[in-house]
């Protein structure tokens, strides 16, 4: 008994580090500089925990120190930022007639973005979407910034229902030859990465949230 509780606090204290990764990271985002302190009191994380995840997030390459804080006196407080060029996303619409894509770096800066082909009565669309994606990259890969082996997800918005653990459309209204369709199996197959399939609104109301209305509000209505 004492060995299994040793085992649950253990994966907890795990889980809670992972959970910290995400909500600093995107807090660092968010802000574009900021200090270690100042996370601290935004989200009310202890600021040895902040410290620890900051100096992982710095070791890996995600993000770099900035310049110092101008303060009034005592110890100048060293700003955080967003290393933008460590990687970049790939996001896909197919919720309109067009489909979609977009290529961003780890600030959310959209790199590049256009609409292709239409998606309506399309038999093979996991084609298309695997030669689009490969398109923009070979297309970019010549950025400045960007190397190949950079692309670290891929985000798929689907109009309709997703089983999220595996990826699979369970129903889709708009294109019925769409069901029991993996994308995240196939797309995770062909390039080997991190790849998230949502419903295409649920994907809205989080853009919405993060860089739009709804930015300044804990709750919303999104209606499309």
């Amino acid at each position: 008994m004492e060995r299994s509780l040793k085992f649950l606090r253990t994966v907890s204290a795990g889980l809670q580090y992972k959970i910290n990764i995400s909500i600093i990271f995107n807090h660092i985002r968010e802000n574009e500089s900021i200090s270690r302190i100042k996370i601290s009191n935004d989200l009310k994380i202890s600021p040895s925990a902040v410290s620890r995840v900051v100096d992982k997030l710095i070791k890996d390459g995600y993000v770099v120190e900035a310049d110092k804080l101008k303060t009034k006196g005592g110890k100048r407080p060293t700003l955080i930022r967003i290393k933008q060029d460590k990687g970049f996303v790939i996001g896909i619409d197919l919720a309109k007639e067009k489909f979609k894509i977009a290529l961003a770096n780890f600030n959310g800066e959209i790199i590049e973005k256009y609409k292709g082909f239409k998606i309506s009565n399309n038999k093979n669309i996991v084609e298309k979407i695997i030669n689009e994606i490969k398109e923009i990259l070979g297309r970019y890969h010549q950025y400045e910034k960007m190397r190949w082996g950079s692309l670290k997800a891929i985000c798929v918005g689907v109009p309709a229902a997703i089983d999220r653990d595996s990826g699979k459309i369970i129903s889709a209204s708009l294109y019925g030859n769409w069901k029991d369709l993996n994308l995240k199996e196939i797309l995770g197959g062909e390039f080997n990465i991190p790849v998230y399939i949502e419903n295409d609104v649920n994907l809205s109301a989080l853009g919405e949230k993060r860089y739009g209305e709804g930015k300044n509000f804990k709750d919303f209505i999104f209606i499309e």
